[in-house]
């Protein structure tokens, strides 16, 4: 199945209450390049874009995106280009609320031609943003395979409120595999350190995504970008939040230093097949949607074959051995690593249904995790 990317950073705005931004170009930059190279997508589309003719590719512009260009982008990368695949979206740049003379608020993203009219501390009326609302209209009316969004964005203050985000973006607790993280608090008050390279959310989801947080399995899922922003995040003004429902979804994978199991020649000795069933599945768990509920990916059966037979050459056997060896030490690692998010699922839920499935799934690999552990103790590995 193919995955798209839209990355968005808009820098400059012609409106004087939305002043202009110096690192949302940089972020959005570093973070299309990292997708495209450990992202495995078919497409990672900057806007705005220019062509670098050093680099005989495109890279992340300065230049201003209107509300026209932006919703049209949006339409046809969610309803078109994506349609039946997996998407993310990443956008860095202002975010704001209206709130009207009943108190009823509205979130948009800023573009560039965006006008805001204020009354007192309080924005009464825009135009040209893009509306949450419409946005999760279109999220609605999308047929994806699954779905990231991550948003850096806030302005001045004006929070993208928690409870906001919660009421507005709802196709995020009603969906399989969706998730939204966003930054939460005030982009250039709270968001930005002038002295460091990156803004603060981008900055950890850059950090978040890097090889070094990536598990025995290489790859970092929307599930552990979370945990580390979270943790990067805590102590700081900023808050981030996470919406959304299904299967924890794989963003980066990066390649493994360690060779994959060679299975032996087939010949006319006796064989003997060992499988190790692993559940290759992530649990997502997600704040403000109501319930959690997850989705399990079909079993992926890996088998290692070993020879069982007595062979002449003492080195060969001492190779199937450390081949055997190596395939347990990966399932044993995937096992502990699952066993993890099993728990952690267990905590996060109310759901009794939920709690017992993943008590059932963690004795499960404690079994199996036992089971491994003796067959690498026989084996002396």
């Amino acid at each position: 199945m193919a995955r798209y990317a839209l990355v968005i950073g808009i820098a400059e705005y012609l409106s004087p209450s939305l002043s202009r931004l110096s690192k949302t170009t940089n972020d959005a930059e570093a973070v299309a390049q990292l997708l495209e190279q450990y992202g495995d997508f078919q497409s990672v589309q900057r806007l705005p874009q220019r062509w670098n003719k050093d680099k005989n590719g495109y890279e992340m512009g300065a230049s201003k995106v209107t509300g026209a260009e932006m919703g049209e982008k949006l339409r046809i990368f969610l309803l078109e280009q994506a349609a039946k695949n997996e998407a993310l979206i990443y956008f860095s740049g202002h975010g704001f609320i209206t709130s009207d003379g009943l108190g009823q608020k509205k979130g948009y993203l800023a573009t560039s031609d965006s006008q805001i009219e204020v009354a007192g501390n309080q924005i009464v009326e825009q135009k040209y943003g893009i509306s949450l609302d419409s946005l999760n209209q279109l999220i609605r009316d999308s047929q994806l395979s699954s779905l990231v969004v991550l948003l850096d964005c806030c302005h001045s203050g004006y929070f993208l409120e928690r409870q906001l985000v919660e009421q507005t973006l709802t196709a995020f607790s009603s969906q399989r595999d969706y998730c939204l993280i966003t930054a939460c608090r005030g982009f250039e008050r709270a968001g930005v350190i002038k002295s460091e390279e990156y803004s603060i959310f981008t900055g950890a989801v850059l950090k978040g995504l890097a090889a070094e947080n990536a598990g025995n399995s290489r790859r970092i899922s929307s599930d552990r970008l979370f945990d580390f922003v979270s943790d990067e995040l805590r102590g700081s003004v900023q808050e981030p939040i996470r919406m959304g429902l299904g299967r924890s979804i794989t963003l980066v994978t990066y390649p493994t230093g360690s060779q994959a199991p060679v299975s032996t020649p087939q010949s006319d000795q006796t064989v003997i097949n060992n499988s190790f069933n692993m559940s290759g599945n992530s649990i997502g768990d997600f704040a403000g949607s109501g319930s959690i509920n997850y989705k399990e990916a079909p079993n992926q059966i890996r088998s290692i074959t070993v020879n069982s037979s007595s062979l002449p050459s003492p080195s060969l056997n001492q190779l199937t051995n450390q081949q055997r060896c190596q395939s347990l030490r990966n399932h044993l690692s995937e096992s502990l690593e699952l066993l993890e998010e099993y728990e952690q699922q267990e905590r996060l839920t109310s759901d009794p249904k939920l709690r017992r499935s993943a008590k059932n799934e963690q004795e499960r690999l404690r079994q199996e995790i036992a089971s491994y552990e003796q067959e690498i103790n026989n084996l002396g590995c």
